[in-house]
């Protein structure tokens, strides 16, 4: 009996202890929002919604407004189709390590719209130290393949324009029959005035265009261009808009190219690629490229042979012409000077009469006067010959020094360069052999012919790893010298 009621009595014990409400778990649910200000307590649950649409709205704003809307163009690809502009013909595309390894093959007969791939124009440097990592591959095989090819360097605010431009020239090098040089600029440094940020774009042109005798092409977006480089002075430059998704260009302006995508798909190319159009017609094009009007890209550092020797001919001429007319005006001042020295006949006859002194002593003065004037004359113009002769021997010892290599190599004869001395040395490095050191130094395969003369090595030979290969310095014959 007692120990049901004992029984009884836990049971309503316990559901006393239901019904109490417990301290405990209030001061809990008060610690958990105590993180909170005590303002911030009393709001009600749609406030917190309202503040945090808010707050996302704001982080959408400011990513793009930081982020897409200086370069929006470049995220439409992300949802937009390739577009196609109408009435233009000559197609090209723009390529850097981003497209990968590509199928040249399956490139070479691709077609826009129906129309070929006529142009590619490859990315090289970036800045004063980067250089692409498929330049090398992409700018030999787009010449191989028979495209028009150019090179383009991407702007940094980071380094200094004359660096860059430096750095630009000593890594590309372009040959007659390419695409004039690029300067993609797409940013301002902030901390720099409009003019002083043109200032520095003009140094990068003007250090280019000395070197390759051809405006460098300027590509940028259509409002980056109206903003910070509307002055007139750019006005002479080729340019490239960059111009997305839209059925005419908005630029008022002249320009040569137009990038009006950057979602098109080519076979050869897995991924996506910048469309080009040039603005005229191939033949056109043509003529855009360096040395198409006749006038060498190296014309200040080559010499032809028979302009050579017929200025060298002209200058004897010249030699000799000024050596007479020396000889004739020393000739005439000795004569006078002889005639100032001969007495009157009632003199001389006074003096003999006196003296007894022979008359032909006057006329040995005259002469020795005469002797000596053309002994100087004959002194001034051996020297003169000699400087003339002095001016010949750093050109004939290099066109010494590339017959010799010609000798020695049918394709160094009949090559488009003629060696012209020692450029510089390279070491070997791990899987190394003569055609991948003439592919990376000089730019093509084709180029080992040089390296394997100027080390008389074959291109067979095996290299050991730090070994020294010297590299040729190499010049641009002249067309009738690569006919020959």
């Amino acid at each position: 009996m007692s120990t049901r009621r004992t029984a009884s009595s836990q049971k309503k014990s316990a559901m006393a202890r239901k019904k109490t409400p417990r301290r405990g778990g209030s001061r809990g649910r008060r610690r958990s929002s105590s993180f909170l200000p005590r303002f911030l307590r009393s709001y009600p649950r749609w406030a917190w919604w309202i503040g945090g649409l808010l707050i996302v709205f704001l982080y959408i704003w400011a990513f793009y407004y930081f982020f897409v809307s200086p370069t929006g163009f470049r995220w439409r690809a992300l949802y937009g189709d390739a577009e196609y502009p109408e009435g233009y013909e000559i197609h090209g595309i723009d390529i850097s390590h981003y497209q990968g390894t590509i199928d040249w093959e399956q490139l070479k007969n691709a077609m826009i719209e129906g129309c070929p791939v006529r142009f590619i124009i490859i990315k090289g440097t970036e800045g004063s130290s980067r250089l692409d990592d498929n330049f090398r591959e992409n700018f030999n095989q787009a010449r191989d393949y028979g495209f028009i090819r150019g090179v383009y360097h991407f702007w940094s605010n980071k380094s200094s324009a004359r660096d860059q431009a430096y750095f630009f020239l000593e890594k590309i090098h372009l040959t007659e029959g390419d695409l004039p040089p690029v300067l993609d600029i797409e940013h301002k440094p902030a901390d720099k005035s409009v003019e002083d940020f043109q200032r520095d774009v003009l140094t990068w042109l003007h250090i280019v265009e000395d070197k390759y005798h051809a405006k460098p092409i300027i590509y940028t977006y259509y409002k980056f261009k109206e903003k910070y480089l509307s002055a007139p002075v750019f006005d002479d430059y080729p340019y490239w808009i960059a111009h997305y998704y839209v059925d005419k260009v908005q630029y008022k302006g002249k320009w040569k190219f137009w990038q009006h995508t950057d979602a098109g798909k080519l076979p050869g190319i897995k991924g996506y690629v910048d469309f080009n159009i040039y603005n005229g017609s191939y033949y056109d094009l043509r003529k855009l490229c360096i040395g198409s009007k006749g006038e060498s890209i190296f014309e200040d550092d080559e010499y032809d042979e028979e302009d050579e020797e017929e200025s060298h001919w002209h200058r004897n001429i010249g030699w000799a012409f000024l050596v007479l007319v020396l000889m004739a005006a020393s000739a005439v001042g000795g004569y006078l000077y002889g005639v100032g020295q001969i007495p009157s006949q009632t003199a001389m006859a006074d003096t003999v009469s006196a003296v007894k002194v022979n008359p032909v002593v006057t006329d040995t003065l005259v002469n020795d006067s005469l002797k000596a004037d053309s002994v100087a004359v004959k002194t001034e113009a051996k020297h003169e010959d000699k400087a003339a002769s002095e001016e010949q021997p750093q050109e004939k010892t290099s066109q010494n020094l590339h017959d010799k290599y010609a000798e020695m190599d049918a394709r160094v004869r009949t090559g488009a360069y003629k060696i012209t001395g020692l450029d510089r040395e390279v070491k070997v490095r791990a899987g190394d052999n003569l055609k991948r050191i003439a592919r990376r130094e000089l730019g093509s395969d084709d180029m080992v012919c040089y390296i394997e003369v100027f080390n008389k090595m074959n291109a067979s030979a095996e290299l050991k790893e730090g070994q020294t290969i010297k590299i040729p310095a190499l010049k641009l014959k002249k067309k009738k010298q690569r006919d020959d």
